[in-house]
């Protein structure tokens, strides 16, 4: 996916319905910097978010995602439009990641070039040279800094992420069948002794035993196609893309 061209043709939109970036942001409820990255290429936003950009300015998701006006799509163009924006949302967890890992690498570089700076008579180069409170005082804040972002972080994946410990997955599915287990808890989305089961099928053919809650549960239909997330054996999301539905 080409971000600059993605950019551009959100841009393009936004001034096609006469809305500032101040404006949108507003609607979207985020910050008008936020839009101008988006404008520019620099970042994109999530899928869901995506989603309702498409919806707000009456285009498809695939004409956003590849930056350019499409005629009415067919079947294979509807399963075109699916895979990418499947491949979209890996993208964007595979940039989440990596940010993770190279903000966990600078606050150790970090942690250590300051130990070995100001750390003590014995081990800092600086100690002394410097005054003693100064150096302790600028040890303590960045020790403290590096312990508050690891609880922070331990709390967002705590209160955030899905039981199974595993990366989110997005992948074009279909709804296969349904089904509701009595008596089975190792699931952990039993409730009232009764677990909650969707049959996914993958684009590539494979077949997923997904645990839903109750309500994820009745808000999908048997034949439905769309983007499938899910982490280890747990549901997360399921967004239908260019495909009506039976009521």
């Amino acid at each position: 996916m080409n971000q600059e061209k993605t950019g551009e043709f959100l841009k393009h939109l936004r001034k096609d319905k006469g809305m500032t970036q101040e404006q949108l942001a507003e609607k979207f409820y985020v910050s008008s910097r936020t839009i101008s990255r988006w404008e520019t290429g620099r970042n994109m936003p999530d899928v869901a978010v995506l989603m309702e950009l498409a919806d707000f300015y009456g285009v498809d998701i695939r004409e956003i995602i590849d930056g350019e006006r499409k005629s009415g799509m067919t079947d294979r163009e509807t399963k075109d439009t699916i895979k990418k924006v499947a491949a979209y949302a890996t993208e964007k967890e595979k940039d989440t990641q990596t940010k993770i890992v190279y903000t966990a690498l600078g606050v150790s570089v970090t942690l250590i070039v300051c130990t070995i700076l100001f750390a003590n008579e014995q081990a800092g180069l600086l100690y002394g040279i410097i005054p003693t409170g100064i150096c302790d005082f600028i040890l303590s804040f960045v020790y403290f800094s590096a312990a508050a972002l690891l609880v922070a972080y331990l709390r967002v994946r705590w209160w955030m992420e899905k039981p199974a410990r595993e990366p989110r997955r997005s992948v074009a599915a279909t709804v296969v069948s349904k089904e509701v287990k009595k008596g089975t808890q190792r699931s952990g989305r039993s409730q009232g002794g009764y677990s909650f089961v969707v049959h996914f099928l993958t684009e590539e053919g494979q077949a997923l035993e997904i645990y839903a809650y109750d309500v994820e549960f009745g808000g999908l239909k048997e034949g439905m196609k769309g983007i499938l997330t899910y982490q280890g054996r747990y549901f997360v999301d399921f967004t239908s893309v260019g495909v009506k539905q039976d009521s």
